[in-house]
């Protein structure tokens, strides 16, 4: 059997970061407000991470990175309104798409104990909100190196999908919202696990649905949570293909 990898349609991608000077919480809920009036009208070519984060060291900081399928000039014009904050730093770079995901990775340690969790996000929210998810970082759990909110830009081709054509339900969401902690001790897995999960329960009284890629335990009903409508016709595959249940782990398909 072969298989035909297909063409890649641009030579070299632009890799996109930006972070703030001298961030505050007000200036991470300004960001947050950009983000969402700025995201409906986004250029397909571009997907973005915004991070909004409290570091042991640092303190408060707010950093993106993505890639846009496009030239650094094009790029720079798309990211303006977040220049309107004042301490806006961007790095645009002109790499293959290989080169890019290199460095992106090389941002990553090669391991770390964290607990993470994220759900979708459909509508826009006001400006008290957007103050509460700030104050969710402002006091990380005891033994915390990081602790986060992150926004993963959806959109692009994603809606050119039906629903039901794959596993992958939430097509018509804005973004997934993410919250992390993250910990060197293992002494302090408890105490980052408590926080997260105390922070879930506000992120989940406004936002619908959790992103299966970052799965949280005791999450009520979570086939249909991480599935949606498509929850009923995974589980007929599963046990067609899968009559045994040999695949199986605590929030598997039953």
């Amino acid at each position: 059997m072969m298989f035909q990898l297909p063409k890649p349609t641009n030579s070299s991608v632009t890799l996109v970061r930006f972070f703030y000077v001298g961030t505050t919480k007000e200036k991470q809920a300004q960001v947050m407000n950009i983000w969402q009036n700025w995201l409906p009208e986004l250029d397909k070519r571009m997907t973005l991470v915004v991070n909004f984060y409290n570091a042991e060291g640092e303190g408060l900081g707010i950093f993106a990175n993505g890639f846009f399928y496009g030239s650094p000039e094009r790029a720079r014009k798309i990211l303006q309104p977040y220049a309107k904050v004042e301490g806006f730093r961007v790095e645009l770079e002109s790499l293959s798409f290989l080169e890019a995901v290199k460095k992106i990775e090389a941002t990553y340690p090669p391991s770390e104990k964290f607990k993470s969790t994220g759900r979708f996000v459909h509508r826009s929210y006001s400006r008290g909100e957007l103050e509460n998810f700030t104050d969710l970082i402002q006091r990380p759990a005891e033994g915390s190196v990081y602790a986060a909110i992150s926004f993963y830009a959806l959109g692009g081709e994603i809606r050119s999908v039906g629903k039901r054509e794959t596993a992958f339900f939430y097509r018509d969401a804005r973004y997934i919202m993410g919250v992390q902690s993250v910990w060197t001790e293992d002494v302090f897995a408890r105490a980052n696990k408590d926080w997260l999960r105390r922070r879930f329960e506000y992120i989940k009284s406004i936002t619908v649905d959790s992103y299966v890629n970052f799965p949280i335990s005791n999450l009520r009903n979570y086939e249909r949570e991480y599935f949606g409508d498509n929850a009923e016709r995974l589980e007929r595959v599963n046990k067609k293909y899968d009559p045994f249940n040999a695949f199986r782990f605590r929030q598997g398909l039953r």
